[in-house]
């Protein structure tokens, strides 16, 4: 055997693959997903009295089993959770990034390519003597709420032109939950005709006009175009040519909204399209996004004190947030 073939047999799994630096959030596909699953290490399980305690006395076993059964906690409180979000700190390669992507897909009920869940595969990477204690704080999270659903993302790769982190947020909830993903503008406007009850008459429109279901033009390139042509079937004194909607946005941006705004714009989709689920919004490298902007910082800590005064009743949305730890962050919130 030679020397390569001998390094090679040492491990479990073939080092030859291609193996990525780091933890990429956006890559959610779900075959990469469940190779990412299926070579978490969950450390940490081991009962005070096992010389591995002392090792590891405080591993990834036991800050999911904190996590979780503080989620709890919250939800049982009266009225709902007074602040729910949860900072995931830690250094440069601690882990944090997979702690927080994999605990929101697997709240987001992710299927992998075997039929099993995402779920169940994190769980089973807890072989730890204390493994049950993982799945209990698990199963108690999960009959407290009501069909979870995630958007699980990368701050730095997915904000557009320097936005606020609420900002991307909201657009991520749109995609989520099926407004057009292409113009963040339209989807803001789709919302309007929600609210203003007038989107089943949009959708008749758009049938007619366009000769297709409205969810199947959505997502094209000339979504913009597209939507100005059927409010101009649909208000034709606000808008007597087919172009102008669409004309007298040209140019312009999505609004940064307030804080206050973005969370009640996440109501309200939640309300009009995902009644009575819970929503987890899971956040990666916010720190390096906003550490250098005392204006990113305070609108973040709004954003996340409103979710708990606007949708405390609810109970319906959680935001957690991954953040490296620098010289300026040095504490969990």
């Amino acid at each position: 055997m030679s020397e390569s073939q001998l390094i090679k047999s040492l491990f479990q799994s073939d080092v030859t693959r291609d193996i990525p630096p780091v933890v990429y959030f956006h890559e959610q596909n779900p075959v990469k997903l469940a190779d990412e699953v299926g070579e978490y290490i969950i450390t940490g399980g081991w009962p005070e009295s096992h010389p591995n305690h002392k090792r590891v006395p405080d591993g990834i076993h036991e800050q999911y089993v904190r996590l979780l059964n503080s989620m709890a906690s919250e939800l049982d409180k009266s009225g709902g959770p007074d602040l729910p979000n949860a900072w995931i700190s830690g250094f440069y390669g601690s882990g944090k990034s997979s702690f927080a992507k994999l605990l929101g897909l697997a709240l987001d009920g992710v299927a992998l390519p075997s039929g099993g869940s995402m779920a169940d595969a994190l769980l089973k990477r807890d072989t730890s003597p204390q493994a049950e204690e993982l799945r209990t704080a698990w199963n108690n999270l999960r009959q407290k709420i009501s069909d979870p659903f995630s958007v699980v993302f990368d701050v730095g790769g997915f904000a557009r032109d320097n936005e606020q982190i609420h900002s991307a947020i909201v657009r991520q909830v749109q995609k989520k939950l099926g407004y057009c993903s292409k113009d963040p503008i339209v989807a803001d406007h789709e919302l309007k005709l929600e609210r203003d009850g007038e989107w089943d008459r949009f959708q008749s429109a758009a049938q007619e006009t366009l000769g297709r279901p409205w969810d199947e033009v959505k997502d094209n390139s000339l979504a913009g175009e597209d939507f100005s042509l059927v409010l101009s079937t649909m208000f034709p004194d606000h808008y007597s040519d087919p172009m102008a909607w669409y004309m007298s946005r040209a140019g312009t941006h999505q609004a940064s909204a307030a804080p206050r705004d973005a969370v009640h714009a996440i109501r309200d989709m939640m309300t009009g399209r995902r009644k009575g689920s819970t929503l987890f919004i899971v956040v990666d490298e916010v720190s390096q996004y906003v550490v250098a902007s005392k204006d990113r910082v305070d609108r973040l800590r709004a954003f996340a004190s409103e979710l708990g005064s606007e949708l405390k009743d609810q109970r319906g949305c959680w935001l957690s947030v991954s953040r490296r730890l620098t010289k300026k962050w040095t504490t969990r919130g």
